[in-house]
Order: structure tokens, then sequence, then C-alpha cells
């Protein structure tokens, strides 16, 4: 499954996540094991910028999210510590986000 979150930064903090995803890179082998922890398979980050602001697109694929972002709360990792207070330090608060196409392929379940 691929859950896709957005996030309203603060206008001062869009280098401080520019910043921490290039820490991240440095980082990979950190992120590797994060990874492995919380069964996901892949994250991808966007900064979109328009008009209003800027916002993070946060893409992660896992075969259960709920457990992923479980495992990451419970992690004592501290990778995964850095993270969170990372991304408490620049939400901008919330954001109204509408869901207007969600489909699920069915070829794909048919297969012996």
């Amino acid at each position: 499954m691929i859950e896709v979150r957005f996030q309203l930064l603060k206008p001062d903090k869009v280098e401080r996540v520019r910043a921490w995803m290039a820490e991240l890179k440095r980082r990979e082998g950190e992120v590797q094991a994060t990874l492995a922890q919380e069964r996901m398979r892949s994250e991808k980050a966007w900064l979109l910028h328009a008009p209003g602001g800027t916002l993070l697109a946060y893409a992660i694929e896992a075969d259960d999210v709920d457990a992923a972002y479980a495992a990451a709360r419970a992690s004592q990792l501290p990778l995964d510590s850095e993270h969170s207070t990372v991304m408490r330090e620049i939400d901008a608060g919330p954001l109204e986000v509408e869901l207007i196409w969600d489909m699920v392929a069915t070829w794909d379940t048919e297969r012996p």
C-alpha cells in the first residue's frame, strides 16, 4: 500500500526540511535500518511551492502502513526520534486534503 501525507511548512522552515532530507541521504545505513524495522519498502518526499506557502508531500510504501507507523512510534533508533522532532518543528498546522480519486487495480489479484 502507498500512503501520501501532506504537511504545510512554516515559512522559515523550508531550508530546515531540505537540510534534514540531505542529512538522511548521508545517513543511508541508519535509514535502511529504520525502513527494515518498519517493514517499509520506500519513502519519497517532495516540496510543493505554491503562492500560499510550501507543502511537504511525503509518500511511503508498505504492506501495512498502520504497522509501519506503529513501529516508527515505538522505535528506539536515534534517527527515528530525530525525524519526529524535525517533522514537528517544521509543521505549520493542519492542512485540509481532499482525496478525490482512489482506484485499486483488480487484474493483479486474479493471478494464480
